[in-house]
C-alpha cells in the first residue's frame, strides 16, 4: 500500500504540468456548476416573483411577433392586433376563467408604454395594490389615464395635468408611485378610451 502511494505522489511530481492542468480543470468545472445552480435558482426566482403577480394560470396570447423588428427606432414595430371574433373564440375554449383584451401602444419615441385594459382586471396585472403618489386609478367610463412615475417625469407631469396620446389631450388622472418596476413607464387606460383615442 505504502508503494503503490509513493508511486502515485513521485509520478504526480514527475508530471507537474498534467498534475496542475488537471487540478486546473478540476476546479473549473467545479466553479462552473456551482455559478450555473446560482444563476439558474436566480431565474427560477425571477419567474417565480413574476408568476405570484400575474398568477401561475395567466396566459397572455398575441398574434406573430417578429422580434427582429425591435432593433429598429422606437415606433418600428408592433404586436399584431387580435379581433372581437378572435377573442370570442378564445372564450369559447373550456377552462377559460375569464378573458381581458389588452390594447398595447408605444409612446411615441419615448422609453414606454400605453396599456389599455378593464379597470376591474387590475388584479390581473398585479396593479391593484400598487400605491399612488398623487390621485386616482379612472374607472372604466372615464377618459384619463394612470402613469408610471418615470414616465410622468419623462413628460413633465402630474396629476390633473393633460398629455398629448395620438395628437390628442388625455387627462392625468393619477401618479403612481416610484420604483414599481416595469410599472414606471407604463401608462394605464380604460380598454374602452384607448379605443377612441386611438381610432380602433
Amino acid at each position: 500500500m505504502v508503494n503503490m502511494l509513493d508511486l502515485a505522489i513521485k509520478d504526480l511530481k514527475e508530471h507537474r504540468v498534467r498534475t496542475i492542468l488537471t487540478a486546473l480543470g478540476i476546479i473549473i468545472a467545479i466553479t462552473a456548476i456551482i455559478s450555473l445552480g446560482s444563476i439558474s435558482a436566480g431565474v427560477n426566482e425571477l419567474i417565480t416573483s413574476t408568476g405570484s403577480k400575474i398568477g401561475s394560470s395567466t396566459i397572455f396570447v398575441t398574434k406573430r411577433f417578429d422580434m427582429t423588428q425591435m432593433m429598429g427606432p422606437p415606433g418600428s414595430f408592433e404586436i399584431g392586433t387580435i379581433s372581437a371574433d378572435e377573442v370570442d373564440s378564445l372564450r369559447s375554449i373550456s377552462g377559460i376563467n375569464r378573458i381581458v383584451p389588452m390594447i398595447s401602444k408605444q409612446v411615441g419615441t419615448a422609453f414606454g408604454e400605453v396599456d389599455a385594459f378593464d379597470m376591474n382586471d387590475l388584479d390581473l396585472f398585479g396593479a391593484e395594490d400598487i400605491p399612488l403618489k398623487e390621485g386616482y386609478w379612472p374607472g372604466n367610463d372615464d377618459q384619463g389615464v394612470v402613469m408610471g412615475s418615470v414616465i410622468a417625469g419623462i413628460f413633465g407631469v402630474s396629476a390633473g395635468d393633460y398629455i398629448t396620446l395620438n395628437s390628442k389631450q388625455a387627462e392625468v388622472f393619477g401618479v403612481l408611485e416610484e420604483g414599481q418596476g416595469s410599472y414606471d413607464l407604463v401608462i394605464a387606460m380604460p380598454y374602452a378610451y384607448a379605443e377612441d383615442l386611438y381610432d380602433m
